[in-house]
């Protein structure tokens, strides 16, 4: 399905083991208590696999979204919660790359293990059109401050790294927007709510709050040289490097499909 050679087949075939042997026996004691898959995802940084998308340079395994697909893919039909939140990762993980010369520990420490990131795009107001935030960063000092309101965020709570979305602090309309790089330990970030889904109910996809977080310029992901036309959109363009690509998005939703054809086959 994937046409993956021999080095990225033996790459699946080790997340195949960890999701066998450490995140499918968790997976329904996860979905029943609703509770962040923790087990999971500390199998996942001790196999290195939350450095999947790491360019070499920083420790990383840099394989390419058919790899990345087929591993999601994997631990999609052992946990979906675990799936999902792994895929907001990568997502978080293909920003800071795009980005390395401000993002280069955070990289390393994703190599390791020891770094968790996501995305915080939709908001109240803008709904599922996330390429529009309603948000707006206010230029500050050489840097920006930033309130917003994030309708749901993946790993709420439990992420390091929040990659989030807002107008930039000189746009003229929505699709003006630019990314920031925001930390957990970053002062006026805070879960609003609590995550009550149907599904996936251990992914954390909490709202959450930011209320005048200080960031500074090496906090800014999306290019801001060159012609206005290169700093526009940062939250749309950033879509189509993983999780808006087709390979990756069609993962997302295999995983959560097919995990629930299977338990479905065996109910009958």
């Amino acid at each position: 399905m994937y046409r993956l050679n021999a080095d990225q087949q033996r790459v699946v075939s080790e997340a195949t083991a960890v999701a066998a042997a450490h995140i499918g026996p968790d997976a329904a004691r996860v979905d029943r208590e609703g509770v962040f898959p923790e087990k999971s995802i500390a199998a996942l940084a001790e196999s290195g696999l939350l450095g999947l998308n790491v360019p070499h340079t920083f420790g990383g395994r840099e394989q390419n979204l058919r790899t990345v697909a087929a591993v999601l893919d994997v631990v999609g039909r052992h946990c979906s919660s675990t799936a999902m939140i792994y895929l907001m990762h990568l997502c978080g993980v293909a920003c800071y790359a795009a980005a390395p010369g401000k993002t280069e520990s955070h990289l390393r420490a994703a190599a390791r293990g020891k770094h968790l990131s996501t995305l915080a795009f939709s908001e109240i107001g803008s709904r599922s059109h996330f390429w529009a935030p309603t948000s707006r960063a206010m230029q500050v000092n050489g840097g920006a401050r930033l309130s917003a309101r994030k309708s749901f965020v993946t790993s709420a709570g439990h992420a390091d790294g929040y990659v989030v979305s807002t107008q930039a602090t000189d746009a003229t309309q929505p699709l003006e927007s630019t990314l920031y790089l925001v930390l957990r330990e970053d002062k006026g970030v805070s879960v609003s709510a609590a995550w009550r889904g149907l599904g996936m109910r251990g992914n954390a996809s909490a709202p959450m709050a930011l209320e005048d977080v200080a960031l500074g310029e090496d906090r800014e992901l999306s290019s801001r040289q060159g012609p206005r036309d290169d700093a526009r959109g940062g939250a749309a363009r950033v879509s189509s490097r993983l999780g808006g690509n087709r390979r990756g998005r069609s993962a997302g939703w295999s995983f959560s499909n097919g995990s629930t054809a299977s338990r479905r086959r065996r109910h009958v």
